[in-house]
């Protein structure tokens, strides 16, 4: 059972590390060395808070554990061994096992106009986020017509000079022709009306008509209403316009509709009698009399005009010329304006560096990072035991403004950057993690470099080892002075005469096991102890009643066989629980 449990352990065991290594490897490795420099830097800025000064001689010391440090970190975690495994250690992972899960963000800046943020998850996954402002384009902007010009019209005219009396703004088409009512408006500013973008407009008879809001544009072809009545002899009053959206099927408004309605004066001619007393034929005597209408002779027929107030029902104003239009703004396509963010997301490092581009790789580190590693590596290099270094203070930690102040004064180039991040610690062919202000780093672009000395990339951990696997690097040294006048001959001498072994038999399977079990020879004597029992039946009486519990030995009688194999079963389990226990 133990072989057995050991065999899951490594097998979950290889699980996460594959897991580890697909999520974490970057083979493309190269060395920098700007941040070994800069944690060193901003170590030194942050203890002359202190007083401590560059040359102090525990400055020195406190740089040599913080190596032991980093080193440890990258040769012995699991993480790293797979990093190394896969070609080196690097920032991004060395970084990781110092903060754990708190790297965050690793990079904010910004590309022409585009701010850029790069992150990095509590599964070492590398998120990406460019965020940039598209500048809505001049022909999905809202309309800003030039200013109207002064138009000499007067409102009795017509229709479209009321309105333009009125104050509105009316405009003449390309089609219309001098001599007719739209030429003394200006020309219409526009290429088209699509372009009148959040504009309500109303076009008829070569002329246009706009305004800023519904109500606005009511009020204007009311006023055309009522000079049109007026126009066509007709005497209104409460005149009203009415503006409203035509919806499809789906409740969507797919246009706009006019709708008029006003009360107009309706006259008529009707014949009545009235009293004429100066006719000469009516008597005297009737003259006087109450009842003299009721005579022929003393009245007149008269004709009289009667108006009233007829209600002209609501109706769709086209027929008029009221034909009001709009291009609204959420019909247009704005998606791809204003403020964009877009994502990618990388599960391993050789993903992130193939995906990022060069831009990208040469923004600055977060300043919050290298403080963070700086804090980190000086913390734990202050708990060893042997440390003799600068004394570490919670209370005066290095903060993100020490290295901001470090960038002002050693300038905007001396940061790290995200390049930098994906750089192993150590030199190539070297364990040791430097942390050092004397350090030179090499920040020539790495698919720029050039590999000197006849060697091929990184070759691992051996550095004598060659590509072909077999040979080894030999150093000679040629000394032209020197002449061999007698060749070197070597004697090895007489071949001795050795036999051929002799092996011993090999053991009996009896052999083997005999000392095994003959450890324990009480085991082999050992039985299990005979038992008989029977179910007690406790009988008693209550109150002159005889009363006999035995239903649970009828019913452990009846479930023996199911009984005896659950306890069975519990018994094989605490017996493997003290077994691997032990």
């Amino acid at each position: 059972m133990k072989k057995l449990l050991i065999v899951a352990l490594g097998f979950a065991f290889v699980i996460s590390i594959a897991d580890e290594v697909r999520a974490i490897p970057l083979t493309a490795a190269y060395s920098t060395l700007v941040m070994n420099q800069a944690v060193a830097l901003v170590t030194q800025k942050a203890v002359q808070r202190d007083g401590i000064s560059p040359d102090d001689e525990r400055l020195n010391a406190t740089y040599k554990a913080m190596e032991r440090v980093a080193t440890e970190r990258a040769e012995t975690s699991l993480a790293e061994r797979m990093f190394i495994g896969a070609g080196a250690p690097t920032w991004f992972g060395l970084s990781a096992m110092l903060l754990g899960a708190q790297i965050g963000e690793i990079v904010g800046g910004k590309i022409g106009n585009m701010d850029v943020t790069i992150t990095a998850s509590s599964t070492n996954a590398i998120e990406v986020k460019r965020r940039v402002d598209v500048p809505i384009p001049d022909h999905l902007k809202p309309y800003i017509p030039p200013q109207y010009p002064p138009v000499s019209v007067v409102a009795t005219e017509g229709p479209w000079e009321a309105m333009a009396a009125a104050g509105a703004r009316i405009y003449r088409d390309s089609s219309c022709m001098a001599g007719e009512p739209c030429a003394k408006f200006p020309k219409e500013p526009w290429s088209s009306l699509s372009r009148l973008i959040d504009w309500y407009w109303s076009s008829s008879s070569r002329m246009t008509v706009i305004a800023h809001s519904r109500e606005q544009l009511e009020e204007y072809l009311r006023i055309f209403m009522e000079a049109k009545l007026r126009v066509g002899g007709i005497t209104a009053r409460n005149v009203r316009v009415r503006i409203a959206d035509e919806l499809n099927a789906d409740g969507v408004p797919v246009r706009l509709e006019a709708y008029r309605s006003y009360e107009f004066e309706e006259c008529k001619e009707t014949k009545k009698t009235v009293l004429d007393i100066s006719k000469a034929e009516c008597p005297d005597v009737v003259k006087k009399s109450p009842n003299a209408i009721e005579w022929p002779a003393c009245t007149k027929e008269v004709t009289e005009e009667v108006c009233t107030w007829q209600n002209a029902p609501e109706k769709d104003g086209f027929v008029d010329g009221l034909s009001p239009d709009r291009i609204r703004p959420d019909e247009l396509d704005m998606s791809g304006y204003g403020v964009q963010e877009r994502k990618r997301t990388y599960s391993s490092l050789d993903e992130a560096y193939a995906g990022l581009s060069d831009e990208e790789k040469r923004l600055d580190v977060n300043p919050k990072l290298v403080a963070d590693v700086a804090n980190a590596l000086a913390y734990k290099a202050s708990q060893q035991k042997d440390y003799r270094g600068v004394p570490y203070r919670l209370t005066s930690p290095i903060t993100p403004e020490d290295v901001k102040q470090w960038v002002e004064e050693k300038g905007r180039g001396s940061l790290p950057q995200l390049i930098d991040v994906f750089s192993r610690p150590a030199p190539a062919y070297e364990r040791v993690v430097p942390i050092h202000v004397t350090i030179t780093p090499d920040r020539t672009w790495p698919d720029s470099r050039v590999t000197t000395g006849g060697r091929d990339g990184d070759r691992g951990r051996d550095r004598d080892k060659t590509k072909d696997g077999q040979s080894s690097d030999v150093n000679v040294v040629n000394t032209p002075s020197v002449q061999v006048t007698n060749p070197v001959r070597i004697d090895p001498g007489s071949v001795p005469a050795i036999g051929e072994p002799s092996l011993d038999s090999p053991p009996t399977p009896n052999a083997i096991l005999s000392p095994i079990l003959s450890l324990l020879p009480d085991f082999k004597r050992w039985r299990t102890p005979s038992h008989s029992a029977t179910c007690p039946r406790p009988v008693f009486n209550v109150f002159q009643t005889r009363v006999s519990m035995d239903a649970m030995c009828d019913i452990a009688e009846r479930h023996r066989k199911t009984i005896r194999t659950v306890m069975l079963a519990v018994f094989v389990l605490i017996a493997l629980t003290i077994l691997l226990a032990a």
